[in-house]
């Protein structure tokens, strides 16, 4: 492997490393809170948060804006790459997503709102770039 792709390739390892721990907690959690659910809204969520931690790992670097003097840091693109995936994945969903959640008899009730997924995807875009940039130093 070239040296100027082994940090990329590196990058895009830890995060979905990253995705798939959080998704499997994720799946973990339906497992108990959702017994009904099917298994493939489980294993929907596994490879989900795995795509989201390849994108997140591979687009949360420091970059300076094109237009505005503006440099984002790693802590900025991170959440801000989660909750925009996150975000396109509520357009599609969200209203079955909502159903689902509204009908539960646990805790995940409150949390029926799509926009709570949204801060979700955000959080857990906060999470893999930090690990990413902790272990793959730039």
């Amino acid at each position: 492997m070239q040296e100027h792709h082994r940090t990329m390739v590196s990058r895009a390892a830890y995060g979905k490393l990253t995705g798939f721990i959080l998704g499997l907690l994720g799946m973990i959690i339906i497992i108990y809170m959702l017994p009904t659910l099917g298994w493939g809204i489980r294993f929907g969520t596994l490879f989900y948060a795995i795509n989201l931690g390849l994108l997140v790992g591979i687009l949360s670097v420091d970059i300076r804006h094109p237009v505005f003097p503006v440099e984002f840091k790693w802590w900025v693109m991170g959440p801000l790459m989660g909750g925009w995936i996150m975000f396109t994945l509520m357009l599609f969903i969200g209203d079955a997503y909502e159903k689902i959640l509204s009908q539960s008899e646990t805790v995940l009730a409150s949390f029926s709102s799509p926009l709570w997924m949204i801060l979700d995807g955000a959080i857990c875009g906060l999470i893999i770039s930090l690990v990413v940039h902790r272990k793959v130093k730039e």
